[in-house]
C-alpha cells in the first residue's frame, strides 16, 4: 500500500482580479480586498494493489465555477485514473470567492486557476507515493460547534444568527461531534499525512473582505508549520449543513475556534487508532434527477411586494428578517421558478477497505450522515456535502415545517420537501450494491 500528499496554493492575486465572495441579503456580494490568511488545494493519491485513488480537498465554499468535471476529466485522461476513483471535495470556507449566487458572475477566471491547480496537485501527489501504514482514529471534539436550528416553543426554529434565549428552546437539534482522520505513516514511522473528517460550517468570520481558510484551515496550516515540509493534513468536511461554529463574530471568535480545533487534532493524532489493511479499492458516480420545488407565480409575487411596499417596519440588517429580508426572499423564488424543475444531483462513493468516501452535491444535515452511518456500522464513512456543482441545502422532510433559512424556496434551497429522503434511500441502495460486487 502507497500513499502521496501534495498541497497547491489558491490564492488570488487581488491586484490581478477581482473576486466577491457571499454576503447577506442586502449585500449579497463583498468584494475581497484582503488576506488574511491562504487557501489551497490539498490531494491525497492513495495506492492500493494496482488501483489508485485520488481524494482532493479545496478551500474554497463550493464549486460555482464547475471546476470539478473539469478537473476530473483532465486528471482522468492524464494518469489513466478512472473518473469513479477522483472525489475533489470544497471545505466550505465562506471568506472565499464564488460567482452567482452572490449575483455576480466579476471573478469567473478564478475558477480557471482553481482547476489547475488542482490537476498540479494531482500530478504532484502521485509523483510522491510511497510505501505507507495507514490507521483510523476517531475522538469526540465537544465544545466547537451547534446547531444553528434549534426548535423553539412555537413549533419554529430560531431565526438565523440571531440571540435566541435558551429558556424558549425546546429541542437543540441534532448534532455530531465526532472528528475522525486517516492517518499515514512512512515505513519509518513518520506521518506523512492526515485526512481529517468533520462537520462545521466555514463561518467564524461571516461576510468578511478577506479572503481565509476559516477556522478548520488555519488550524490545518499551525500543524502543517509545525512538522516537516513533507507533512501534509487535509479536511473533508462532514454533513454540516446546519452546523456553526460555537464562536462567530471576528479575529477573537476565529482564533478561539481555530485553538479548540488545534487542540482537537492533537487529541486525534493521540488517540489509540485501528490498524487498517485495504485489498480491494472500487468506485461509482452516478446522477440522482430530483423534484425541483414548487413556486408562486409571477403575479402572486408581484402581489406580495406592492403589499411590502405599503409597510413601513424597521428591518435588520444583519439578521434574516424584516420586510427587505422578505422582499430579497421572493426575488429568490422568483429566480428559482425559472430553473429546471429537473435538479441533477451528483453523487460519488469510493470503497477503500473497510473505508466508504460518500460525496453529495449539496448541503447534507447531520442527520443524513448519521443514517448513512448506521445503514453500515461495519464501515468507516466519511461522508460530504460540497463535491460537484453545488446544488444547495438538503434538509430533511422535518425541517421544512419549522422554517428557517435553509428552507425558503430560492436558489439554495431547491428541492422538494421529501427528497433528501427519497436520495438517502438510492444512496443506500447503491452502496449496498457496490459492496455486494466486492464480496
Amino acid at each position: 500500500m502507497k500513499a502521496g500528499f501534495s498541497k497547491v496554493e489558491i490564492t488570488p492575486d487581488l491586484h490581478k482580479m477581482d473576486v466577491y465572495g457571499l454576503g447577506y441579503w442586502f449585500e449579497r456580494q463583498i468584494r475581497f480586498t484582503a488576506i488574511r490568511d491562504p487557501l489551497f488545494v490539498r490531494t491525497l493519491a492513495w495506492e492500493v494493489g494496482e488501483s489508485v485513488c485520488l481524494i482532493i480537498s479545496v478551500d474554497i465554499i463550493f464549486d460555482c465555477y464547475g471546476f470539478t468535471e473539469r478537473a476530473s476529466r483532465r486528471i482522468s485522461e492524464s494518469f489513466n485514473i478512472p473518473s469513479d476513483l477522483i472525489l475533489i471535495s470544497c471545505t466550505h470556507t465562506h471568506s472565499s470567492p464564488m460567482v452567482g449566487l452572490n449575483n455576480t458572475d466579476q471573478g469567473s477566471e478564478y475558477g480557471v486557476q482553481v482547476e489547475e491547480a488542482i490537476v498540479k496537485s494531482a500530478e504532484l501527489a502521485l509523483m510522491k507515493i510511497q510505501p505507507v501504514d495507514v490507521s483510523w482514529s476517531q475522538i469526540q471534539a465537544t465544545g466547537i460547534v451547534r446547531n444553528r436550528r434549534p426548535v423553539l416553543k412555537n413549533g419554529q426554529v430560531g431565526v438565523l444568527h440571531s440571540d435566541i434565549n435558551n429558556d424558549e428552546i425546546i429541542d437543540p437539534g441534532p448534532l455530531n461531534e465526532t472528528m475522525s482522520g486517516l492517518i499515514f505513516k512512512t515505513d519509518a514511522g513518520e506521518i506523512l499525512g492526515i485526512l481529517i473528517h468533520f462537520g462545521i460550517h466555514g463561518v467564524c468570520i461571516q461576510c468578511s473582505d478577506m479572503i481565509s481558510s476559516d477556522a478548520m484551515g488555519r488550524a490545518l496550516q499551525t500543524f502543517e508549520s509545525s512538522y516537516s515540509d513533507k507533512t501534509s493534513f487535509m479536511h473533508i468536511n462532514g454533513p454540516c449543513g446546519e452546523i456553526d461554529p460555537i464562536s462567530m463574530g471576528g479575529e477573537t471568535e476565529l482564533y478561539e475556534t481555530q485553538k479548540r480545533l488545534e487542540t482537537a487534532i492533537a487529541n486525534l493524532l493521540a488517540q489509540k487508532v485501528e490498524p487498517l489493511k485495504p485489498e480491494d479499492v472500487c468506485g461509482y458516480r452516478n446522477v440522482f434527477l430530483a423534484k425541483r420545488r414548487q413556486t408562486k407565480n409571477n403575479e402572486e409575487i408581484q402581489e406580495l411586494l406592492t403589499s411590502f411596499g405599503q409597510e413601513t417596519s424597521e428591518q435588520s440588517q444583519t439578521h434574516h428578517e424584516g420586510i427587505g429580508y422578505k422582499k430579497f426572499l421572493l426575488d429568490e423564488q422568483q429566480k428559482l421558478s425559472c430553473c429546471p424543475v429537473a435538479v441533477p444531483v451528483k453523487f460519488q462513493i469510493i470503497k477503500i477497505g473497510n473505508i466508504i468516501f460518500l460525496a453529495v452535491s449539496g448541503e447534507l444535515f447531520t442527520q443524513f450522515g448519521y443514517a448513512i452511518c448506521n445503514q453500515f456500522p461495519q464501515y468507516h464513512v466519511i461522508s460530504t456535502g460540497m463535491s460537484g456543482f453545488w446544488q444547495g441545502y438538503f434538509p430533511p422532510k422535518e425541517a421544512f415545517s419549522r422554517g428557517g433559512y435553509e428552507t425558503e424556496a430560492s436558489r439554495w434551497s431547491r428541492l422538494e420537501a421529501d427528497q433528501c429522503e427519497e436520495l438517502l434511500e438510492r444512496l443506500k441502495q447503491e452502496i449496498n450494491s457496490l459492496c455486494l460486487e466486492e464480496i
